[in-house]
């Protein structure tokens, strides 16, 4: 199925997900997605979703990638994705999120890679994940990869984890031109006992 909310529509819920093959888009200033709880991109079965033009999304936790495949782009400038506790991308099935154009995603805590495979691109001038007060681990048992660039930004207060089981993998780049390049703000980088590899 396919949900839309646009032109400064607004859907309030308990907890969401989008499965089943189905994708939603919120489009729009004005537009946005209220859950109470927990909201889940891919979970018995595929699932995308697409945030743009300035809609927000809310949850007391996200997940892309949960019990089935997770695909997330959040696009252009005032385009939000708030999440009281933690966001996950690559939970117990492969997720990617892609965050660009200045848009934004929040939370307390975050795992790219946490049993299955993550993949996390931040993009472009003012987009970024920020993550207060807690850390961000790249590869907890599974295989993380995040890369930031042109500009992009990154901010896990608590620190970055990177590759922490043994069999895990965690990958970390920082790239694109001298003056636009993307930008990690942390109080520490940790290497666990999986495969890790950070490029600046």
């Amino acid at each position: 199925g396919t949900l839309k909310i646009l032109a400064g529509g607004r859907v309030s819920n308990a907890g969401g997900n989008i499965s089943g093959g189905g994708n939603a888009l919120v489009s729009g200033q004005g537009s946005s997605w209220q859950n109470s709880d927990r909201l889940t991109v891919g979970l018995y079965g595929t699932g995308t979703l697409r945030v743009e033009g300035g809609a927000t999304v809310s949850s007391a936790d996200g997940i892309v990638g949960g019990s089935g495949q997770g695909d997330a782009v959040l696009t252009g400038t005032g385009t939000t994705w708030s999440n009281i506790g933690q966001f996950t991308v690559g939970s117990f099935a492969q997720g990617t999120l892609r965050i660009e154009g200045g848009a934004t995603v929040t939370s307390n805590q975050g795992y790219v890679g946490a049993n299955d495979t993550g993949t996390v691109t931040v993009t472009g001038t003012g987009s970024k994940w920020s993550m207060s007060p807690y850390s961000l681990t790249v590869g907890n048992i599974g295989i993380g990869s995040l890369t930031v660039e042109n500009g992009g930004l990154v901010r896990a207060e608590g620190g970055v984890l990177l590759g922490v089981a043994a069999g895990s993998s965690g990958t970390l780049l920082l790239q694109s031109s001298t003056n636009n390049r993307g930008i990690l703000e942390t109080s520490r980088i940790f290497a666990g006992d999986g495969t890790t590899s950070v490029t600046f």
